[in-house]
């Protein structure tokens, strides 16, 4: 009985840490994404000017 809890208390614990390294991982790489976005918004927008032009 106490090894089947202790299992299940562990499996639980690295669930809640595996979880929120995901979620600071994820978090770190979103101003890079965004960078990125903006990026292509700039490149597009460039474009369209010259195509309009």
């Amino acid at each position: 009985m106490k090894k089947n809890l202790l299992f299940a208390l562990s499996v639980f614990l690295l669930t809640i840490a595996s979880l929120l390294l995901f979620t600071q991982s994820s978090n770190n790489q979103k101003p890079e994404t965004s960078k990125y976005q903006n990026l292509d918004l700039k490149q597009d927008s460039e474009a369209l000017a010259s195509h309009i032009e």
